[in-house]
């Protein structure tokens, strides 16, 4: 009997696949949250100054994960306490729980004892979460802001569920998130228009866009999925947010669609996002 037919060899490789199962989930397990790692800037007495310069704004980002358009607008209107609690927040790795989205395969974490605030949104905002995972596949999460004033979502939630509309309450959950605005106020809201005319209530499809990815001449596309669904909407008014360009969308192509300014960033490595701050 040869040594690869071997009862040993067996066993080796099955030891084997389990070691790669094991690493792989505490892989995914690690990425929950990105704690940064340097000491935190006391950033209460800065925001209340009269003048801000572009070295503060740096300083309140790299504290908080607020760029510098969202800094501007919880400064004007007074919300100094909502920069102070985030400057806590930036700084603490969450306590996180681990509840099903769809049993028994695909989880989604959340903070258990805190509520992350979420800046100021406007109608055509995109928020993404990589705290979703499906058999330890980290693919995350996406939504679509469609009544900012609200604080209404269009969102595909999970398989066996249509496109819905849902609130921004529960983004400030997630472990981690971030919050792109496509610069363009007026084709933004054209993006939300075609999604609200066309992308309410059609049936959820992990491989929608394989096929044929811009449904954007049909009047109701048939399926989608999270990602797809935000792509959609933008793909319909001439602007496309998948930064890789493939046949397949995913939260990460739009999180660093280079067409989307970054307005807030927490749980995540600010490395990744700095180069897109809203100003």
């Amino acid at each position: 009997m040869s040594f690869l037919k071997s009862k040993r060899f067996q066993a080796l490789i099955t030891a084997l696949f389990f070691v790669i199962l094991y690493i792989r989930h505490e892989y995914n397990i690690s990425q929950e949250f990105y704690l940064v790692g340097y000491e935190k800037t006391d950033i209460s007495s800065l925001i209340r100054n009269e003048e801000l310069t572009d070295k503060d704004y740096d300083t309140i980002f790299k504290n908080t994960g607020v760029s510098p358009k969202s800094a501007e607008k919880f400064i004007e209107d007074g919300n100094y306490g909502v920069l102070d609690e985030l400057n806590d927040l930036y700084f603490k790795k969450p306590e996180i729980e681990r509840v099903f989205v769809a049993h028994p395969v695909t989880v989604g974490e959340r903070n258990a004892k805190q509520i992350t605030p979420v800046v100021d949104l406007k109608n055509g905002d995109v928020l993404v979460t990589f705290n979703t995972h499906t058999l330890d596949w980290r693919h995350g999460h996406c939504a679509l802001v469609i009544d900012a004033e609200k604080g209404i979502l269009l969102e595909h939630m999970s398989i066996g569920n249509p496109s819905c509309l849902t609130s921004v309450d529960g983004w400030g959950r997630y472990p981690g998130f971030v919050v792109l605005r496509y610069p363009d106020e007026k084709v933004a809201q054209e993006a939300v228009n075609y999604a609200v005319e066309h992308l309410i209530g059609i049936d959820y499809n992990i491989l929608a866009g394989v096929i044929k990815k811009d449904k954007s001449d049909e009047k109701i596309p048939e399926s989608s999925h999270c990602s797809h669904i935000v792509w959609q909407a933008y793909k319909a008014v001439g602007v496309d947010i998948d930064e890789t360009g493939g046949i397949f969308v995913t939260p990460e192509n739009i999180a660093m669609s280079e067409k989307l300014d970054v307005l807030q960033i927490y749980g995540l490595n600010p490395k990744d996002y700095k180069s897109r701050l809203a100003k």
